[in-house]
C-alpha cells in the first residue's frame, strides 16, 4: 500500500512539473510571444524606466540607456550617435525543432560610420543573444545599413533544445559600431509549427535562418569537446553504479587479494588524489581546449553564454572604471548579482587589467578574464569533491569515499557548468557541502552558518 502511494505521489509530481514547464511555451500558431503590457501600442511606454520592466537595454561606451532609447506612438527609437552600438532584448521560451516567424517595421532616419577611424559598420537587425551570428550577413534585406523604411518578415528554426532564449533589436556591434537613428515598431514573434511547416516558397521569399545556442547535447564547433568527455564520463559512471550495486557501499568486511584495492583502503591520500585528480583532468582539458578553440576565432565577437559573458564584462568594467557607473548604466543586467559573485568577477577583471598593463591585446585580455572565471568555478568543484571525500571517509571507508566523490566529480552536468560555462553555481555547491562538512565532521554550528551564508551570497 505504501509503495503504491509513493509511486502515485511521484507520478503526480512529474505531471505537475511537466505542466509547469509546458505552460511557458506558446503552442498555438499566430499568437504573439513577446510581452507588451501597455495597451496603446508596441513600445509605447511612458519612458525608458517603464521600457526596462519588459526589455533589457544595453548601450556601448558607458552611455546611459536613457540617452539612447526613447519610446512613443511611432515605436522604439534607438540613437547610437554617442554609444556606437545598442540592444534591446527580451527573454522568450522556444520549443525544440520548431519554426517561428518574426515580423517588424523599421524607419532609419540617419546612418553613417561611427567615428573618423571607422569605415565598416553593422546596421540594425533582429537577432538572439545566444547566437551572435544569427541574421548577420546572410541577406542584405534583414541587416539594414541604409536610410529608408519598410516592413520585414522572416522565419527561423530552433535547435534540438527547448528553453529560454533572448531575442533582441541590435543596432551595430562592439566590433563594428554605427552612428544610426532608427525606429522599430510592430515587432512580433509567432510560433508557426514543428520543423517542416514553412513552405519552400516562403523560405525563398522571406528568408529562413537556423538558431544555434551554446547548450551541449548536440555536437557543434564549440561544444564537441565536452560532448565527447560527457559521453566518456557516462561510461565511467555506469561502471561506478555497477560496482555500488555489486558490493556493499561501505565495503565492510571485504577481503581481497587485489593490491590496488588494499592500498587504496590503507593509504591516507591515495583515494583523495584519485578523486580530485580525475575530476581536475577532465575540467582542465575542457578549459584548455575550449579556450584554444575560442582563441582561434574572433574572440571579440564570441559569445560564451549569457552568465559567463555578463560576468566577464562586469569584472572588466569594474576593474577599469570602478563601480561608479555599474548600476546607473547597467542596472537591469547586474541587479540580480550578489556580493560574492561581484567580488569574484572583479578579481578576474583585475587580472585582465594587469595583463593589459603588460601590453597584451584586448582579445587576449577578454579570453584571460573568461578563463579565470572558469578556473574559479573549477577550483570550487575540486574543493567540493575533496569535502565529499572527507565526509564519507569518516562514516564509511576510503574506498567508498573515493568512489562516491569521484562519482560527483565526473557527472557531465557538473563539470560542464564549471569548466565550460564558468557558472558560479559551482561555488554555491561548494559552500553548501562545506556547511554539511562543518556540521557532520566538525560539529561546528558557527562554521556551518558562515558557510551557508557564503552560499547565499553567491547565487
Amino acid at each position: 500500500m505504501k509503495k503504491s502511494i509513493f509511486i502515485l505521489a511521484v507520478a503526480l509530481a512529474i505531471v505537475f512539473i511537466l505542466t509547469g514547464c509546458t505552460g511557458r511555451f506558446v503552442n498555438e500558431p499566430g499568437v504573439q510571444i513577446l510581452t507588451f503590457s501597455n495597451t496603446t501600442g508596441d513600445f509605447y511606454y511612458a519612458g525608458s524606466q517603464a521600457l526596462q520592466t519588459e526589455w533589457d537595454l544595453a548601450a556601448g561606451n558607458n552611455i546611459g540607456v536613457s540617452s539612447v532609447f526613447s519610446t512613443g506612438s511611432d515605436g522604439l527609437t534607438i540613437d547610437t550617435e554617442s554609444a556606437g552600438y545598442a540592444s534591446a532584448t527580451q527573454a522568450v521560451w522556444l520549443k525544440a525543432n520548431s519554426e517561428y516567424k518574426v515580423s517588424y517595421s523599421y524607419d532609419i532616419e540617419s546612418v553613417g560610420a561611427f567615428g573618423e577611424d571607422t569605415d565598416d559598420f553593422n546596421g540594425m537587425y533582429i537577432g538572439f543573444v545566444e547566437d551572435p551570428q544569427f541574421n548577420i550577413g546572410s541577406t542584405d534585406n534583414h541587416v539594414h545599413v541604409t536610410r529608408g523604411d519598410g516592413n520585414i518578415e522572416f522565419y527561423f528554426e530552433t535547435p534540438g533544445t527547448s528553453g529560454q532564449y533572448h531575442i533582441g533589436i541590435f543596432v551595430g556591434t562592439e566590433n563594428l559600431p554605427v552612428n544610426m537613428e532608427v525606429t522599430v515598431n510592430d515587432l512580433t514573434l509567432e510560433y508557426v509549427g514543428r520543423a517542416g511547416t514553412v513552405s519552400a516558397e516562403d523560405k525563398e521569399d522571406y528568408g529562413f535562418y537556423s538558431l544555434h545556442n551554446a547548450v551541449y547535447g548536440m555536437a557543434g564547433e564549440n561544444n564537441i569537446v565536452y560532448v565527447v568527455l560527457g559521453a566518456v564520463a557516462v561510461l565511467v559512471l555506469a561502471y561506478i553504479a555497477y560496482v555500488l550495486r555489486s558490493r556493499s557501499m561501505a565495503f565492510e568486511g571485504v577481503s581481497t587479494q587485489n593490491k590496488f584495492f588494499e592500498k587504496l583502503r590503507s593509504t591516507k591520500w591515495m583515494g583523495l588524489l584519485i578523486a580530485v585528480g580525475s575530476a581536475g583532468i577532465v575540467r582542465l582539458l575542457i578549459t584548455l581546449i575550449e579556450s584554444a578553440i575560442m582563441g582561434s576565432n574572433n574572440i571579440l565577437s564570441t559569445h560564451f553564454g549569457y552568465d559567463l559573458t555578463r560576468n566577464a564584462y562586469m569584472g572588466t568594467q569594474v576593474a577599469t572604471y570602478g563601480t561608479t557607473y555599474l548600476y546607473s548604466h547597467y542596472y537591469t543586467a547586474y541587479q540580480t548579482m550578489l556580493p560574492l559573485q561581484m567580488y569574484l568577477n572583479t578579481f578576474a577583471g583585475l587580472i585582465g587589467r594587469a595583463l593589459g598593463a603588460m601590453g597584451l591585446a584586448e582579445a587576449a585580455i577578454q579570453l584571460a578574464v573568461v578563463t579565470v572565471i572558469k578556473l574559479i568555478a573549477v577550483v570550487a568543484d575540486l574543493a567540493t569533491v575533496a569535502l565529499i571525500y572527507r565526509i564519507l571517509e569518516k562514516r564509511f571507508d576510503r574506498v567508498a569515499a573515493t568512489i562516491m566523490s569521484a562519482f560527483y566529480g565526473l557527472i557531465p552536468t557538473v563539470f560542464a557548468l564549471s569548466a565550460a560555462w564558468g557558472s558560479y553555481e559551482s561555488v554555491t555547491a561548494m559552500f553548501v557541502v562545506l556547511a554539511f562538512y562543518f556540521l557532520l565532521n566538525k560539529n561546528s554550528y558557527v562554521g556551518m552558518a558562515i558557510s551557508y551564508f557564503a552560499a547565499a551570497m553567491t547565487t
